[in-house]
């Protein structure tokens, strides 16, 4: 999980300098008028900003690009078992989705197509899983927030969570577990199953 913190650090500050962009971008045209000349666009703040953030995008590059090489050459490339390799997918997937959504707008179209073929890759393997088996939930959940968020396509989103939901619901009753789902307060309700967890139920005595 080292990756992952390292690569976080990186999405929330490019998360905060676009916001602050915007901020300043805002400043200027209050002061300004709505019809912002080009002198006026390049303050020497919003040049800073946004040199700043050309900086913690290229590092960002960096290390997922060393971090999906290293999934698909040492983990994909060289694991047998099949539930390993839709997990290590569906990183790959996730990494590529975290490029698609923090860096600048004009770098993200490769990253969007790349993480939308690592997540049908993913997605059509973990078919073969049973509908509880953490991995597939996982894929799930991360391949309907893609949809969400990246794509923009928030019907389908809310249709892979809710036939899930409803493959699970079954296959809890048939096993004698009970569905116990976590909701994540930053997301839309029918995306928000940030967590799945399955437990075996209490008999009544």
């Amino acid at each position: 999980m080292g990756y992952k913190e390292v690569i976080n650090e990186r999405r929330v500050a490019l998360k905060a300098l676009e916001v602050i962009e915007q901020n300043e971008d805002k400043i200027n045209r209050e002061l300004h008028g709505a019809v912002v000349v080009e002198e006026v666009k390049n303050t020497w703040k919003l040049t800073a900003i946004r040199r700043y953030r050309e900086r913690i995008e290229e590092e960002m590059i960096e290390i997922c690009d060393e971090t999906i090489m290293t999934v698909d050459m040492h983990l994909i490339g060289k694991t047998k078992e099949e539930r390993l390799q839709i997990y290590y997918l569906k990183t790959k997937a996730d990494i590529y989705r975290y490029l698609a959504e923090s860096l600048s707008k004009e770098r993200r179209p490769p990253y969007i197509i790349q993480a939308k073929q690592a997540y049908k890759q993913a997605v059509n393997r973990a078919k073969l899983l049973q509908n509880s088996d953490p991995i597939k939930l996982a894929v799930t959940l991360n391949s309907s927030i893609f949809a969400h968020d990246i794509l923009g396509k928030i019907q389908k989103a809310q249709k892979i969570v809710t036939e899930c939901l409803e493959t699970l619901s079954v296959e809890v009753a048939v096993t004698g577990l009970s569905l116990i789902h976590i909701s994540e307060p930053t997301r839309p309700l029918y995306i928000s199953y940030a967590v799945f967890c399955l437990k075996k139920k209490k008999k009544k005595k």
